[in-house]
């Protein structure tokens, strides 16, 4: 039996939040959904993920604060912003705090798919049970 990767996803909006843990869940991966940018940054402490799925505008701790957390312990899990937010200097600014890829709202969940998939085939070094940052 393999592994399933675990990917955390930090998503406010219920219906996207829902819709995403499902859909990325019947894909085979292990997902831990949390509301706030807070409750996010608790399970990354408590627990390993082989991948970050970051809304940018999120209550108590916004995406990109989040971004800095996870890149100031680990720098080589992937994160990508899945965001509303499609201003140029948005972007740049997600890249800065670290962000592996930028996605804007809406997207199509198999292309979503296929990136995860891509990073997570191009990180030889994660595995689904990596250490919390």
């Amino acid at each position: 039996m393999t592994m399933r990767n675990k990917i955390l996803l930090a998503e406010d909006d219920h219906h996207l939040g829902n819709l995403l843990s499902d859909f990325l869940h019947s894909e085979g991966f292990a997902v831990s959904l949390c509301r706030d940018g807070e409750a996010a940054l608790v399970a990354l402490k408590q627990n390993g993920f082989d991948l970050c799925l970051l809304d940018v505008m999120m209550p108590r701790l916004d995406g990109f604060a989040l971004a800095r957390a996870i890149r100031s312990k680990d720098k080589k899990i992937p994160v990508i912003f899945i965001t509303a937010k499609s201003l140029k200097e948005d972007k740049l600014k997600g890249y800065e705090t670290g962000a592996d890829d930028y996605i804007t709202k809406p997207f199509d969940e198999e292309e979503l798919l296929w990136k995860i998939k891509a990073f997570l085939r191009h990180a030889p070094d994660l595995n689904a049970s990596s250490t919390p940052p």
